[in-house]
């Protein structure tokens, strides 16, 4: 086994640079962490230590005064929020690189490192890295699953490679064969077909699989003193006898939710699959334009009640992170609503305000009218049909929507604190972290994420409203 070496002050034990679902904050949200562990035989006041991501500002983010027991273990979030209370949930003023960075625990003195990490390699999601074992030349070592508030394992000084399928998602209509490949020579690959994470319990592959009905299908290599690799997968859906060749002059939109159908507060695990026009037509199956796993839930409030209802669509990549796609010819995001015309019979109101908003140079959601197709089991077929629907930019910011600089939890000073946010006047709840103004108006906070602000941007976006 490695041995770490013994210290008699406090070390960093851990850090998860890509924090997707292993511990979340106060208030839900998942920030990158720092595991600061004890091993001396007595409890350590951490007042005044830091914590840095620069190697010329060691001075970066303080402790407050919190006793650190013996072998005792201290999460901190990497989140940009700036809390530094004891008794609570710390964060600190910056946030970890997941390409690769500098991270180090200093003493009071603002001079001294007593732990780092130099140059650490890129991070993946949810694979957390620790100290390298006494003697080794590695910067550190990765830790999959991660082990927050407990002893670290032993460790991999690498990540094992990504899996390649030969066929990319979509519909078909005839049985094919899938090959899994992998550039490891010494791995060997697992997969599933039933939506869960690939692990060394699953089956492994040693032929290529008989794909003749609807699957998704996600892949992970495993090899000797590696970690293991990222996952890959797939969404195949079969098309049936009443919905095969069928044809339209729009897109067709198939949202495959494997059995739950898509659920109001709710979001539900599926994958997407975007179909284009060949020759001005649409068939099923047809020519893919986007195939990527993604979360649905139904969209409104009052609308929420009618026959037909809209959708939000968010795309992910496999370890559940965003996924920023370009679709139909819109640009790169990966949150879009799938808006159902019900109240409105001609179907174009709302399309045709956002264009003649978007032709004057003010900005509106770009859309796309398709069709959708929502399929709960087994192959897609003629009553899984939804109608004609609107696929609608959601509004949020970046270059290629709101076009507005994100205000960031590290943003403390003016100007960067007097912007830029987008409020709601709408429906509520919780995450939106709503408030009262002074002239009794409720109002959201709806980009960026209210879970991801600090309270010092909480109260500059409600003191600029009043």
């Amino acid at each position: 086994a490695w041995v770490i070496p013994v210290r008699s002050h406090p070390v960093i034990n851990e850090f998860l640079a890509r924090n997707i679902s292993t511990v979340a904050d106060t208030k839900g949200a998942y920030a990158d962490w720092i595991e600061i562990y004890n091993p001396g035989p007595e409890s350590v006041d951490l007042g005044g230590w830091y914590l840095t991501d620069s190697a010329t500002n060691l001075t970066q983010w303080a402790f407050p005064a919190q006793f650190l027991p013996a072998q005792g273990y201290l999460l901190v979030f990497a989140s940009g929020k700036n809390a530094a209370t004891a008794g609570t949930s710390l964060h600190t003023n910056f946030k970890l690189a997941a390409s690769g960075g500098y991270l180090a625990l200093v003493r009071p003195d603002g001079t001294t490192v007593v732990s780092e990490f130099r140059n650490y390699p890129p991070q993946l999601g949810d694979i957390s890295f620790g100290p390298s074992p006494s003697g080794s030349t590695t910067p550190g070592v990765y830790h999959a699953p991660p082990t927050p508030r407990t002893a670290n394992g032993t460790g991999w000084p690498a990540v094992a490679g990504p899996v390649e399928m030969s066929r990319p998602g979509g519909l078909f209509q005839a049985p094919f064969t899938l090959t899994l490949t992998t550039t490891e020579p010494d791995a060997e690959i697992r997969y599933t077909l039933d939506g869960t994470v690939p692990t060394v319990a699953s089956p492994r592959y040693t032929a290529p699989l008989n794909i003749e009905r609807t699957l998704r299908v996600r892949a992970r290599a495993f090899a000797p003193s590696r970690a293991p690799g990222p996952v890959a997968g797939a969404a195949y859906t079969l098309v049936g006898p009443t919905a095969l060749n069928r044809s339209s002059n729009l897109p067709i939109v198939v949202l495959d939710t494997y059995g739950p159908g898509i659920q109001a507060e709710v979001r539900t695990i599926g994958y997407a699959t975007i179909l284009e026009p060949l020759n001005g037509r649409t068939t099923l199956p047809g020519r893919v334009n986007v195939s990527s796993r993604a979360t649905f839930e139904v969209r409104g409030s009052s609308s929420a009640g009618f026959p037909k209802r809209s959708y939000g669509m968010e795309l992910r990549h496999e370890d559940e992170s965003d996924r920023a796609l370009p679709v139909l010819g819109l640009p790169a995001e990966s949150d879009w609503v799938l808006y159902a015309p019900y109240t409105d019979k001609t179907l174009i109101r709302d399309v045709l305000a956002y264009e003649l908003s978007n032709r004057m140079g003010r900005y509106a959601p770009r859309t796309r009218f398709v069709e959708l197709y929502v399929n709960r089991s087994g192959a897609v077929d003629a009553p899984d049909y939804q109608g004609v629907y609107v696929l609608i930019e959601k509004i949020k910011g970046g270059p290629d929507r709101v076009d507005i600089t994100e205000l960031e939890s590290t943003d403390y000073t003016q100007p960067n604190l007097s912007g830029g946010f987008i409020l709601k006047k709408d429906r509520v709840d919780a995450n939106d972290s709503p408030f009262t103004t002074s002239r009794g108006h409720q109002l959201g906070i709806e980009w960026p994420r209210a879970r991801e602000l600090g309270a010092l941007q909480l109260n500059a976006i409600r003191g600029y409203m009043n």
